[in-house]
């Protein structure tokens, strides 16, 4: 343990935000909670050391490690920031640290000011995963990171991983001989297992030491004739030395209860059969070992004669080299294989997650990676990398790339735990953690204050691992004494009216050594206490005045394996306890509810089959027994009621799908009532409702019944856990005793929790270690030393050591933990009590277990039937503010002037009136096409895309899509034609030139409409200023603030001036005098097409306002023009020009200042 005199305590308010900072944050400490706080000093720019200028929510990057800590981290900023916007308007804060905060604010409206616009952006705040920041700088800078303009992001690398593994067994082993071929695949049966082997070394960037050899093919030849011969000659002076070997060692005073009369004949035949064989592989046998010079002196006892021969120290000098192929060709086959799956993806346009961090790290690397850097610094001046502890060496080279510590106007802060880095198996690496703490220099603070544990919880973490004076083996990983937060001091478990430590160790008995034994017993006691725990008076206290009953979902079960979780689970269910495994990412498939879905598919397709019915009925879901099968089988209406009942569920699928015949199949035989009453049902029901689900998504994809027999026959066959809709689901959300691995439960925390099964490890069948001689670079061991075995050993155990640190930092209250005297015991837990397991009675209670367990069962309290009624809505809803249209505001009260009832608008026309007259009637002009809200949206598309070269296409497209008569080809032609033709309000306007000239179709607005507008507020201003307003009748919608949205058919300019033009059309009359100007207005009053003409008009002045420099109303607005189609070229045509002071008054309007005059 390291002293904590001398370190820096950290200081929110004055923790340096330029250069390079590195926080490390215990657990428990509030980490989330500070970096949210140091995000608030970057946008006030605020405190000593901060950054010199306040920041942009977009000019702030922070990095975490997966997306659920990026949507958490999102939440409690934009909170914050909404919390100290109020502070501030309040003048005071709950939080007394927020509180001074305020204090140190000198301008608090600008501050109000800096908040209200950080709350607004942060949709936009930079706040990313690691592969998320990655993909963006590689989209945003293509050209400085050298990668394709369009690539496919894959999750699931799988399959391209097993193509480039069988391309190179193709390439590399199928040409080998036969002697060679033999020694392969004694190492890798096949390309598969090949692929499972190097999986975890695939995503590895190797050291430049780590040299790869690509002529693989002859490095295994020159292995099998270097070993070949050195094996034969063995075999040949063993078979030639047999009896002499034996006489020599029953003469010598080696132990002869080792090599007893039993035990050496039954050593030299094996070794003798080995000899006799062809030597097609190089695997020893294990009985040679018993022959080595060495381990024969080793079995002699001092002052006897050990019995030597040249064949025994021939043995020992063949054991000094391991006959390991696979350690020979590992590392040149993972690059081989890298190279090849780089090929392929470039060939295919595609990269995987790893692959964005890999690029990103190249281009940063090459060339031109100085200017990469600078351009990321300058877009993101502060970085802060949270659960940095979790990073590897290519991330950090990154960030240390871009954020040069020498460059003081960008800031670079980690923050994280080296204690908590437990995910190595993801490529996590603590000593590139280690070399980024050097890097920060004096810059290092630590958080010393527990928020999340009792006093007494924190006080039996502090003294377990302050029991080692190297708690997590390197030096450069101390562990600094906890202090309980002032709220935590008074927090117990109490059971009985009795205080219970916080930490109990049970103690197997001196005879229970083995880890099945060990994981049986404490299991089994482990559930009993649960039990004892829940059935007994258990209370949480908080303090003198809170305090609340235990429950099941208060307790957690922390295990390493889902087999740990599996054993734990069935002696919890045996207690009558229920639980539920949180870890659980098993692929659906892999379950036996799968494979009687299966049985059940093909008995419904193939009902008069009677082996595949007799195994439908045999499932576990259907559940008939032997003797009920036997009853059917014999009884001829039965079986063939049975057979009928299938052929209908065979008509459901085929009518309704798959999942309609599952629920009709569960309906009539009752299953799931059957299933929950067993033990497991939850479980089993959950998995048969999943994958009916998931067959019947697959069936939308398929043409067949078949087809999805053979789609589940192959995910069965082989099952992808990667898939997480293919991941099991939560059998329950009830209050139940969680089950969790240790890895998942980080950042989690739970009342109580128990560590069943921490006595136990795993020991490491790594190669790779970390080359203490060569700045501890990753480096594949190609020879297994002992000093390397060592540092392999210790890295294991480190990690275990910070598993455990997780594990019990875990709880709230309390923490049980299971012990067991297991041999050769290489546990953290061991390691941490220096092999004495009872010495963790001077800082935890511990208890003896005496067997037999005795078994307990828990009774679960019976709730009263509960009356259940929906809650009772009283908040009143405004609904004023929305996104609105000019349709919403143009409705009213239908109380409009009598004009001619033929008078009809597009939203009227409901059917085409070419479906209703005769042919022989019909009159072919533009008057007599048909009318319609769909043939209003073809005109509108002919207009946005009409040319004098596209009107026959144009013409022949509509006359299609209408299913009418060819003849109207020529009459639509001419008519278009014409159109073009028509001369607009100005002179020598002709809309043939407008659409020529500079013009925008379809212009998308959206106005602000900042307070409350209501319609008696709008109708006056348009009536006041315009004379068509005048004659219309009012407007009646409900109040709105809000946006306003709209789209503008046509937006042109002419001699410096911009138009708005909205195409109309209507069907007013069956001649060209029925679209008079004075029709036209009859028709624009009736709709309010004024208002409509009048909201395009104050977009398209704020739309110039923006975009012309010296931008005047009178110079620049030409007016707004309706063209009413069918009356055109003659007619048709309406024009008006608003008053400015008309636009400008409802421009005030929608700001929220209302004009004088209303």
């Amino acid at each position: 343990m390291v002293s904590s005199s001398g370190v820096k305590k950290l200081n929110l308010f004055d923790l340096p935000l330029t250069g390079r900072t590195l926080i490390e944050a215990s657990a428990g400490t509030g980490k989330t909670y500070s970096l949210a706080f140091i995000y608030l000093r970057l946008l006030l720019g605020i405190g000593q050391n901060s950054y010199p200028r306040p920041l942009e929510v977009k000019e702030i990057l922070v990095v975490t490690f997966t997306k659920a800590a990026t949507q958490e981290l999102r939440s409690r900023i934009r909170k914050n920031i909404q919390e100290l916007r109020i502070g501030l308007l309040q003048g005071q804060h709950k939080d007394p640290i927020y509180q001074k905060l305020i204090e140190l604010i000198v301008d608090r409206k600008w501050a109000v000011q800096q908040l209200t616009v950080a709350q607004q952006s942060m949709d936009d705040a930079a706040i990313y995963t690691i592969h998320s920041f990655c993909q963006r700088i590689l989209t945003s800078h293509a050209f400085e990171s050298g990668v394709l303009f369009e690539q496919t992001l894959i999750s699931d690398e799988y399959q391209l991983k097993l193509r480039v593994a069988q391309d190179f067994w193709r390439h590399y082993f199928t040409p080998l001989d036969k002697p060679l071929a033999h020694l392969v695949l004694s190492t890798w049966r096949d390309p598969i297992a090949l692929l499972k082997d190097i999986k975890p070394y695939l995503s590895l960037n190797l050291d430049d030491n780590n040299k790869i050899n690509s002529d693989i093919s002859t490095t295994i030849k020159s292995f099998y004739q270097q070993n070949y011969k050195k094996i034969e000659d063995i075999k040949q002076s063993w078979l030639a030395s047999t009896d002499e070997l034996v006489k020599i060692i029953t003469e010598s005073g080696v132990n002869k209860q080792s090599y007893s009369s039993r035990n050496l004949p039954t050593w030299i035949n094996k070794v003798s059969t080995w000899a006799n064989k062809p030597t097609l592989t190089f695997e020893l046998p294990i009985e040679l070992e018993k022959f080595k010079q060495s381990v024969l002196i080793e079995k002699t006892k001092e002052g006897k004669v050990a019995p030597y021969h040249f064949v025994f120290e021939q043995i020992d000098n063949l054991y000094q080299q391991p006959f390991n192929l696979r350690s020979q060709i590992l590392m040149d086959i993972v690059g081989a294989i890298q190279q090849g799956l780089y090929n392929e993806k470039i060939k295919h346009g595609e990269m995987s997650f790893d692959d964005l961090i890999w690029q990103l790290n190249r281009a940063l690397q090459a060339k031109t990676g100085e200017r990469l850097a600078q351009s990321i610094a300058s877009k993101y001046r502060v970085a802060l990398i949270d659960e940095f502890q979790d990073t590897d060496p290519a991330q950090y080279q990154i960030f240390d790339r871009i954020y040069d510590k020498q460059k003081l106007d960008r800031g670079l802060l980690f923050i994280g735990d080296p204690k908590q880095a437990i995910y190595s198996f993801r490529g996590a690496d603590i000593f590139t953690y280690l070399k980024a703490k050097q890097s920060t220099g004096e810059n290092y603070f630590t958080m010393d204050v527990n928020h999340r544990s009792s006093a007494s919880m924190v006080k039996s973490v502090n003294q377990l691992f302050a029991n080692n004076d190297n708690p997590f083996i390197f030096n450069d990983i101390p562990f600094l004494p906890m202090d309980a937060a002032k709220r935590n001091q008074q927090k117990f478990l109490q059971v009985n009216n009795q205080k219970i430590a916080a930490l109990t160790a049970y103690l197997l008995p001196d005879d229970i050594t083995t880890n099945a034994d060990y994981q049986e017993y404490i299991a089994r006691y482990c559930a009993s206490q649960i039990v004892t725990l829940l059935s007994n008076s258990s209370l949480f206290i908080d303090n003198e005045s809170e305090q609340r009953p235990v429950t099941t979902a208060d307790i957690a079960i922390l295990v390493r394996t889902g087999r740990e979780a599996e054993i734990i689970q069935q002696k919890l269910a045996d207690c009558g306890v229920k639980s539920v495994y949180l870890s659980n990412n098993s692929s659906v498939f892999s379950s036996i509810e799968a494979k009687d879905v299966l049985n059940l598919l093909q008995a419904v397709l193939m009902p008069e089959n009677e082996t595949t019915l007799r195994l439908a009925l045999m499932t576990s879901l259907l559940g008939q027994t032997m003797t009920e099968l036997e009853q059917i089988s014999d009884d001829q209406d039965k079986w063939e009621s049975l057979v009928e009942e299938f052929k209908q569920y065979q008509a459901i699928w085929q009518y309704y799908g798959v999942l309609v015949m599952l629920r009709r199949m569960m309906k009539k035989r009752h299953l799931a009532e059957n299933i929950l009453v067993r033990q497991d049902g939850e479980r089993i029901l959950t998995n048969l409702m999943h994958l009916g689900e998931l067959l019947q998504d697959a069936s939308d994809e398929l043409d067949s019944p078949h087809a999805l027999i053979r789609w589940l026959t192959k995910q069965i066959v082989s099952p992808d856990p990667n898939l997480e809709n293919h991941q099991q689901r939560l059998e329950s959300d009830e209050n139940l005793v969680k089950i969790i691995t240790i890895h998942k439960s980080k950042g989690l925390e739970f009342p109580v929790v128990w560590l069943p099964f921490i006595s136990m490890y795993r020991e490491s069948d790594s190669q790779f270690y970390h080359d203490k001689n060569n700045d501890y670079q990753p480096t594949y061991a190609w020879l297994l030393t002992d000093e390397i075995k060592q540092q392999i050993e210790d890295e294991r155990l480190a990690e275990d050591l910070r598993l455990l640190y997780v594990a019990m930092t875990r709880s709230v209250y309390h923490c049980s933990i299971g012990l067991a005297p297991l041999k050769k015991n290489r546990s953290a837990i061991s390691y941490l009590l220096k092999g004495e397991l009872r010495s963790i009675a001077n800082m935890a209670h511990l208890v003896d277990i005496q067997l037999p367990i005795e078994s307990k069962q828990y009774d679960p309290p019976i709730l009263p039937n509960q009356l259940l009624s929906a809650n009772v809505f009283t908040r009143k809803i405004s609904n004023s503010w929305r996104v609105t249209s000019y349709t919403e505001l143009q409705k009213h009260n239908h109380s409009v002037l009598d004009y001619n009832s033929d008078v009809i608008n597009d939203w009227d026309e409901a059917t085409l009136e070419s479906d209703t007259v005769q042919a022989n009637d019909l009159l072919y002009d533009i008057h007599h096409f048909p009318k319609g809200a769909y043939v209003g949206t073809l005109m509108h598309s002919m207009m946005e895309n009409i040319t004098s070269d596209s009107l026959d296409e144009l013409s022949d497209k509509m006359i299609k899509k209408l299913n009418l008569d060819s003849v109207w080809n020529e009459v639509i032609t001419k008519w278009m034609q014409r159109i073009l033709l028509t001369q607009l309000q100005e002179p020598n306007l002709m809309l043939s030139q407008v659409l020529k000239g500079q013009c925008i179709n379809e212009l998308q607005f959206y106005l602000p409409i900042r307070s409350t507008v209501t319609s008696q507020q709008l109708d006056s201003l348009c009536k006041q200023y315009d004379r068509l307003s005048k004659l219309c009748p009012e407007l009646d919608f409900e109040s709105v603030q809000g946006m306003l949205k709209g789209f503008i058919d046509l937006v042109f300019e002419f001699e410096g001036k911009y138009y708005v033009v909205d195409y109309k059309s209507n069907w007013l009359g069956d001649s060209v005098d029925s679209y008079s100007q004075k029709s036209l207005e009859k028709v624009m009053c009736e709709h309010r097409y004024d208002l409509q003409y009048q909201l395009y008009c104050l977009a398209l002045h704020r739309f110039l306002k923006s975009r012309l420099a010296n931008y005047q109303y009178q110079t620049h607005f030409g007016g707004v023009y309706y063209l009413f189609l069918r009356g055109m070229p003659e007619h048709g045509v309406f024009y008006h020009l608003p008053e400015q002071a008309f636009i400008e008054d409802l421009d005030k309007l929608f700001e929220g200042k209302v004009p004088n005059e209303l």
